[in-house]
């Protein structure tokens, strides 16, 4: 099975359960370009934005990580390139360090209300800023879900994104 591309949904580094996240949606989200800011301008010249925005074809198939899973997904994007307010994923700053521009460094966490609703309690006061998750994303199908230590020649994924043209056996 040839795969065009490798990469991971771990938004900020801050996030976890983002295989069992896109299984439910059936979406893989851009690595980048949470914050409104970067939402408004769909900042195509970042490297790993510009991948997935860019690059990204209709029936490309995609090998999904996240770390700390044995599971990964192989998927097949099914659709050009969207825009959302995620309605699931919530952004958790701390108001004392807000900067007038934020950024990936005031994240404190980043939390999916389908699966970690209880962890969002401790910030529900006025020491926290829960803020929308803007998103670039694609429909996907998912092709497989396997264990990576089933996959005999699983490059190691260095980047959020990255271009690979491997075939995968498993």
């Amino acid at each position: 099975m040839l795969i065009k591309y490798q990469m991971r949904n771990n938004f900020f580094g801050k996030t976890s359960r983002q295989i069992d996240s896109i299984i439910n949606s059936k979406k893989i989200i851009c690595p980048w370009n949470h914050f409104k800011k970067f939402y408004d301008l769909l900042d195509r010249d970042y490297k790993f934005s510009k991948i997935f925005i860019n690059e990204f074809k209709i029936n490309d198939l995609v090998l999904v990580q996240e770390s700390g899973n044995e599971n990964i997904l192989i998927v097949k994007i099914l659709s050009e390139l969207k825009k959302e307010i995620n309605p699931y994923l919530k952004i958790i700053r701390h108001k004392k360090i807000l900067p007038i521009q934020p950024n990936e460094n005031d994240v404190i966490k980043v939390i999916n209300i389908n699966f970690e609703f209880k962890e969002i309690t401790p910030y529900l006061n006025e020491s926290f800023s829960i803020e929308n998750f803007y998103c670039y994303y694609r429909d996907i199908e998912i092709i497989a879900i396997i264990n990576k230590r089933t996959v005999k020649n699983l490059p190691e994924l260095r980047n959020s994104i990255g271009k690979y043209n491997i075939n995968i056996e498993f």
